[in-house]
């Protein structure tokens, strides 16, 4: 099994550290953007969208995070992941996709606008963050008011959604946006922020 990413991607950032919660050792192989390794014929074969992360699983290729969550999961289903609950199966796709379309957009563009743009020379456009903040303030409400009384997103255990959402947290952390409006949100992240697997695929460590 080979893992293609970059360490700046918060979608590389999930599906590393599920890798590693569940004891996979896939080869991971780093794709450098700055060489423009993205766009060789090479890696568009493999992903015609020139993106990471790729897994790569003998003749089997898979592209979009949040579906190699699910594919790894099914390798360790005693890890329960991924509930055996077709209504917690639900509510773990339901936050994967309230991420995907709402929480990690604006993150996302915080950290472009603030890390990705100065490494390139560039100038943070503040009106853009401005409305990014807007953004994650509102849906950060969402996710607080859902995390009352709750350690974990779904059920009683961490499943794939916790994964999901917290790299696309950890994104916009990384570019100054903090939790101090949202006290539920910070002690989810903070008990996630606990394990191994997390600690072990930051990128800064």
């Amino acid at each position: 099994m080979k893992l293609y990413v970059n360490p700046l991607s918060s979608n590389c950032r999930r599906v590393l550290a599920v890798a590693e919660y569940l004891g996979l050792t896939p080869e991971v192989k780093v794709v450098d953007f700055g060489k423009g390794e993205h766009r060789s014929a090479e890696f568009l074969a493999l992903n015609p969208n020139g993106a990471v992360p790729v897994l790569e699983d003998g003749d089997f290729v898979l592209t979009e995070s949040r579906a190699m969550l699910h594919y790894l999961s099914t390798q360790k289903p005693e890890s329960r992941l991924v509930p055996s609950d077709p209504k917690e199966q639900a509510e773990v796709l339901r936050w994967q996709f309230w991420d995907a379309a709402h929480f990690s957009p604006p993150n996302g563009s915080v950290f472009f606008q603030r890390v990705l743009k100065p490494m390139t020379g560039g100038e943070s456009d503040e009106s853009r963050v401005r409305d990014a903040e807007a953004q994650i303030e509102r849906y950060g409400k969402i996710l607080n008011d859902h995390l009352t009384n709750r350690t974990w997103l779904v059920g009683r255990s961490i499943t794939v959604a916790d994964f999901t959402v917290a790299a696309s947290l950890a994104q916009g952390a990384a570019a100054g946006i903090t939790l101090d409006a949202f006290p539920h949100v910070r002690a989810w992240y903070a008990h996630l922020a606990e394990l191994d697997a997390w600690r072990n695929t930051d990128p800064k460590s």
